[in-house]
This record gives structure tokens, C-alpha cells and sequence, in this order.
């Protein structure tokens, strides 16, 4: 049997067209990119802020106890993180839909979805800040670990999420494909 007699299979990965995700250009790469990474790393920063002021005003202090409001704190924490990564694509979904039948340049869509990523990108940092800053308050309140957890979890996934230029590119490729 020929390799050409072989039946086509339309998942094999040299069938697929995607759009190539290093090609994508935009005015001020480097800016934009650092920029992102400093909203991030500034999110990051005052959490990691609060919670060491928070840590050393207790004596760094730590019970295993849970209170209603304690655990309070770690489901909303949870409902946060499910949010952080809901939200922001339903959001950036509907601004992308367009774009990607436009007639418009390619560097001005890519500038498009760039802004339409940064927002993405703040709403879902926005959550897990939000979420990590109640448990800090939960565990000055409390001196309960389980706060501490959710925070530490929330912290985590935000420093996940700092950017680089590829992963910037790759989020403009799938959407371009869509």
C-alpha cells in the first residue's frame, strides 16, 4: 500500500490550518506585554503585602480551627476561582466575534485584541485578588490556616497567569481562528 493510497484522516495535524501564532505582530510588543506583566506582578505584590503585614501582626500565629465565617471566606475563594476562568472568556468572546470576520489591517486587529486581552486578563486576576485579600482579612480576623490556603491557592493562580508574548500570541491565534 502507497502512502498515497492511504485514506486522509482530517484531524491529522498537517491538515489542520491554524493560524500561525508567531506571526502575529502589533505595534510595541515588548510595552504591551511588560505592561500586562506589571498589572499581574502588582497584583501579586500588594496581595503578598497584606498577607506578610497580616502574618507578622499575629505573631505569626496559626490555629487549625474552622469558623462559619472562615469557611465562608475558602467557598467564596472557590466561587472566585471558577470565576476567574469563566468570566473573562465569556467576556472576551463577545468583543472577538467581530474581529474576527473584519476587513480591517492586521496590525489593527491584533492592537484590538490585545486591548480585549488586557481587559480579559485584569477581570480574572480581579477575582482571585479579590478572593485572596478576604481570606488575608479572614486569617488577621481568625489566625485560622484554612484562609491562608485559600490565599496561598489564589496567589498561585495568579502568578500562573502573568503573560509572556507567546501566550499573548497563542490567545490572539485561537481567537483569529474562531
Amino acid at each position: 500500500m502507497n502512502p498515497s493510497d492511504k485514506p486522509l484522516n482530517p484531524f491529522e495535524p498537517s491538515r489542520i490550518d491554524p493560524v500561525d501564532s508567531t506571526n502575529i505582530e502589533w505595534e510595541n510588543q515588548g510595552a504591551s506585554v511588560l505592561n500586562c506583566q506589571i498589572i499581574v506582578a502588582a497584583l501579586c505584590m500588594g496581595m503578598l503585602t497584606f498577607a506578610g503585614v497580616s502574618l507578622y501582626q499575629s505573631g505569626f500565629q496559626v490555629k487549625l480551627m474552622a469558623t462559619a465565617t472562615t469557611l465562608i471566606g475558602v467557598i467564596a475563594a472557590a466561587g472566585a476561582i471558577v470565576m476567574s476562568f469563566v468570566f473573562p472568556p465569556l467576556v472576551s468572546g463577545l468583543s472577538t466575534s467581530r474581529l474576527s470576520s473584519s476587513q480591517e489591517p492586521n496590525s489593527e486587529i491584533a492592537r484590538q485584541l490585545l486591548a480585549v486581552y488586557q481587559t480579559q486578563l485584569i477581570l480574572g486576576c480581579a477575582f482571585l485578588e479579590g478572593a485572596g485579600f478576604l481570606n488575608v482579612y479572614l486569617y488577621k480576623m481568625f489566625e485560622s490556616i484554612f484562609p491562608l490556603v485559600a490565599f496561598a491557592i489564589c496567589l498561585a493562580l495568579l502568578v500562573a497567569r502573568i503573560p509572556t508574548k507567546a501566550k499573548i500570541q497563542r490567545w490572539m491565534a485561537k481567537r483569529l481562528q474562531h
